[in-house]
């Protein structure tokens, strides 16, 4: 036997149980501090530092020739004209720059909501402006954003939603910020902007920021970088809904398969080192497990490729019995629906659930409410995520590179060890019995029917468990010590009271 585990079957629902469950919640519900500010961020990729315009759209109209918004580092020399800009101290390694060798307009523009019981918005952004139009600098046509005649400015507004990329009649523009040029020799260095916008959006609903220029004279280079509207909120706590809690997961390893596109089948590591599929979940496409610190539910996530009619990117609690979804809600928050989330895990020193987004990075789920916030933009593509035992260590998988994200430091390195085929589940596992006591990576390796469930020592990258399971496709992977502890035990003690044998893999 590869990597048995005695199991302890999940508990039967315990009404004793959810009843204090849900008094320890409606208390810290009445104690919560009605009223309390929280500051949102309403911009999606403001500093431009996933690398793209993602969350941006750009308009442009060319009289003849180039024209455009360019993505471009700060200090380097502009890709059409060649002229050099000014670098920028507190920004990173992008900006968006408008660049040309002929007569155009263009704008740049995000549309963001300002939520319900919002007391202020601020916006701040940074920007420099080089007009190299001469004898006049800059000329600002009565016509607005107008090719036809001479006109050579920028301009920064705050729109109504549905207006259109160059119109500046008065009946959509709510508010002008800037219009002209930066004045003097070229080129400029950055000017850090800041206004208070709330009256101008003080009723909740859409509205778009637009940054936009036209040149028809001669070269006329706009850089933007640092774009942010944020909100403060105060918020009415309200009661959350009594809802019947899943089955919590008991001292057993959890996973899920996919079978064909979409349908997912949750199965449990045996006593004899079998698989059993406990049920069958057709369409949802659930891509990863975890298992809550304390409460110990069980969590999935759905992604992009569930049947019409369900929700993409939606956090459920699961029954560890029957398989049961019950629904948390839509992982996204004011700006991003995050629809594609690939992977779940908990950190096991403050119980937080974080998970990858697709196309924007890290996530912190809230597991209550699936309100989720962006903590570290990234564009690398990660099927698994786990914590280490710690919590300081994210471990992410990319096919074969596993990825580290670090917290304390906010930044991610390629780990020395390769994992051994494509990997789409992980989970952190430490056990007296196995692999001398000291934690290891269990993964699930994609198509490999011989050897696709493996345990990776990170300090020697040796493979030091192996147990085959019926499984080709293993898209998540959960377990939590804790469900093994008997009360007598401390409760932080990450010691289960039930053997795993160890096998070393051959």
């Amino acid at each position: 036997m590869l990597f048995r585990n005695i199991v302890k079957r999940p508990p039967q629902k315990q009404h004793a149980y959810r009843g204090y469950i849900m008094a320890c919640l409606t208390l810290s519900m009445i104690n919560a501090s009605a009223g309390e500010p929280v500051i949102t961020e309403l911009i999606t990729n403001g500093n431009f530092e996933l690398g793209n315009w993602n969350g941006w759209t750009i308009t442009t109209e060319i009289g003849y020739k180039t024209s455009g918004f360019f993505l471009s580092k700060p200090g380097i020399n502009l890709p059409v004209s060649i002229y050099s800009t000014a670098n920028n101290p507190t920004g990173g390694n992008y900006y968006m720059v408008t660049d040309q060798d002929g007569a155009g307009r263009n704008s740049l523009t995000q549309k963001f909501t300002v939520p319900a019981n919002t007391t202020t918005v601020t916006l701040e952004f940074q920007m420099f402006v080089n007009s190299y139009s001469y004898p006049y600098h800059k000329i600002i046509s009565p016509f607005g954003l107008d090719l036809t005649f001479a006109n050579q400015h920028a301009r920064v507004d705050i729109l109504r939603a549905d207006a259109t990329p160059f119109d500046t009649s008065s009946t959509v523009v709510l508010r002008n910020l800037y219009i002209g040029a930066d004045y003097g020799l070229n080129p400029h260095n950055y000017t850090s902007y800041s206004f208070d916008i709330t009256d101008t959006v003080l009723t909740p609903g859409e509205y778009i920021i637009r940054f936009a220029e036209v040149d028809n004279q001669n070269f006329f280079n706009m850089g933007i970088d640092n774009v942010s509207i944020k909100a403060t909120i105060v918020e009415t706590p309200e009661e959350e809904p009594v809802v019947d809690n899943p089955s919590p997961a008991g001292c057993q390893l959890y996973g899920v398969q996919d079978n064909g596109l979409n349908n997912s089948e949750f199965f449990t590591l045996q006593t004899n080192g079998e698989t059993n599929t406990f049920a069958s979940q057709p369409g949802y496409d659930i891509e990863s497990l975890a298992i809550h610190p304390i409460e110990h539910w069980l969590y999935g996530i759905s992604s992009g490729d569930v049947d019409a009619g369900l929700e993409k990117g939606y956090l459920y609690r699961i029954d560890a019995m029957n398989g049961e979804l019950y629904p948390v809600g839509d992982v996204k928050n004011e700006t991003i629906d995050f629809d594609e989330v690939d992977s779940l895990s908990f950190n096991h020193t403050d119980n937080t659930l974080w998970g990858w987004a697709k196309g924007y990075g890290l996530i912190k789920i809230n597991p209550l409410t699936a309100q989720a916030t962006l903590e570290f933009p990234s564009l690398i593509q990660i099927e698994g995520l786990t914590w280490d035992i710690n919590g300081n260590l994210l471990y992410g998988a990319q096919g074969t590179t596993l990825w580290v994200y670090d917290k304390s430091n906010l930044s991610t390195n390629k780990h020395n060890c390769v994992l051994p085929g494509q990997v789409e589940a992980l989970e952190m596992i430490q056990h007296q019995d196995l692999n001398w006591g000291s934690p290891f990576l269990l993964i699930g390796i994609h198509n490999n029917t011989m050897h696709n469930l493996v345990g990776i020592d990170l300090n020697t990258c040796d493979t030091v468990i192996e147990t085959p399971v019926p499984y080709n496709d293993v898209e998540g992977l959960a377990f939590e010590p804790r469900t093994c502890i008997t009360n007598e035990l401390p409760p932080l003690l990450p010691k289960p009271i039930f053997p795993i044998s160890y096998q070393p893999y051959k």
